[in-house]
């Protein structure tokens, strides 16, 4: 099963967090190296979340999958945001930081796309990282969305046709009729 449960105000024993550390340790780091790009900046994060979790866990918290994903999405962000001061912090101090790594129409491709990101609900947003960034299955996704498969492939290809509607690529372009 996707999900580990302790009975409701239980709190896990030590063999039974080590099951659920096995089980979803790989994911998590995964999912935490590709939306930071730095492997030891990773692995601190998943760290941090099966940190979290066991005092969760000790408090009579339930430990699922979904519990793991929401507090590895928090932990991320709160780095964006570290990095984000910092950053801001160096223009501040006349550094400048170099975009010389990305040819100018990659650049403008990947801020149209943020930008669009940017104006879908924040589910949607969610769900096409799992599947685009995050590079998880429909059964993972489904697993961390607590609903079947089949749910979660409708919800995906609703939000992927939102993030093409903001991209202006609409359905008659792409050869299907309006629904």
């Amino acid at each position: 099963p996707q999900q580990t449960r302790s009975p409701a105000g239980a709190q896990l024993n030590a063999a039974d967090f080590e099951a659920v550390y096995r089980r979803h340790h790989s994911l998590v780091l995964s999912i935490a190296s590709n939306r930071l790009g730095e492997v030891a900046l990773a692995e601190d994060i998943t760290n941090e979340v099966f940190s979290l979790a066991w005092e969760h866990s000790q408090q009579g918290g339930t430990v699922t999958l979904a519990w793991l994903y929401r507090t590895l999405r928090n932990l991320v962000a709160n780095q964006y945001r570290r990095e984000q001061r910092t950053a801001q912090t160096h223009r501040l101090l006349g550094a400048s930081q170099s975009t010389d790594q990305l040819p100018d129409d990659e650049i403008h491709d990947a801020l149209i796309i943020r930008n669009a990101m940017a104006e879908l609900r924040e589910k949607d947003r969610e769900l096409l990282m799992m599947a685009y960034w995050d590079d998880l299955t429909r059964t993972e996704i489904a697993g961390i969305l607590g609903c079947t498969s089949v749910t979660a492939r409708v919800r995906l290809t609703r939000a992927r046709r939102r993030l093409l509607a903001k991209l202006g690529i609409g359905a008659q372009q792409k050869g299907h009729r309006d629904e």
